[in-house]
């Protein structure tokens, strides 16, 4: 756990950004960092332990959100160890503690990590009145992310290869075909993920 340590939630933590596997956590974490440098960041922990030492600590929580379907069997693509019904009950036991406390975070929707964070930023400010730098997501800033995810990831894909990437692949894509969630239990999240992306950001 001491490698994690640096990852956790403290008193000395400026802000939380933490979210299901696969929801554009490390997409969001490094542009974030992009325009905040020096700024501590808690993340990529993803249990409900990090919200909860949100709430303690009163800090500023962005949680990312990703439809079940593609942040379940993207989690699986990656880790086929697991089980499809382990996985989804984690969905769910994440999201919703997150339900029940959803008037203190900012929910940010998979589409709108990758696409706009910096109005996700702009929101936590309101919110939180903080003076987070903002982020503007051109192209080119795009690109950077990306060079710097492929980096990040060189170390944990030696052993998953494309699977392990943190960006979408053809490959990817492919073998999620191969994955089927059980409907009851594909109900339970979409059910889940539709009550919270009415507050999220789209």
């Amino acid at each position: 756990m001491t490698k994690y340590k640096k990852l956790l939630v403290n008193h000395k933590t400026d802000i939380v950004i933490e979210g299901f596997p696969r929801c554009a956590n490390t997409f969001a974490v490094v542009a974030f960092n992009n325009s905040n440098p020096n700024c501590n960041v808690a993340h990529h922990m993803h249990v409900i332990a990090q919200l909860k030492g949100a709430l303690k600590y009163n800090k500023p929580c962005i949680v990312l959100i990703r439809n079940p379907v593609d942040a379940i069997k993207s989690y699986l693509v990656r880790h086929s160890k697991n089980s499809v019904k382990s996985v989804t009950e984690n969905y769910l036991n994440f999201y919703e503690f997150v339900l029940k406390h959803k008037e203190y975070f900012i929910i940010s929707d998979f589409d709108t990590s990758t696409t706009d964070f910096g109005k996700i930023i702009e929101l936590v400010n309101n919110k939180f009145e903080t003076n987070f730098h903002t982020i503007n997501l051109s192209k080119q800033n795009i690109i950077n992310i990306f060079t710097q995810i492929d980096s990040i990831s060189e170390n944990g894909t030696e052993k998953t290869g494309a699977k392990g990437l943190a960006r979408p692949s053809k490959l990817k894509n492919q073998l999620k075909e191969d994955i089927t969630i059980p409907r009851n239990d594909l109900n339970k999240c979409h059910k889940l993920y539709s009550s919270l992306i009415l507050d999220s950001i789209q």
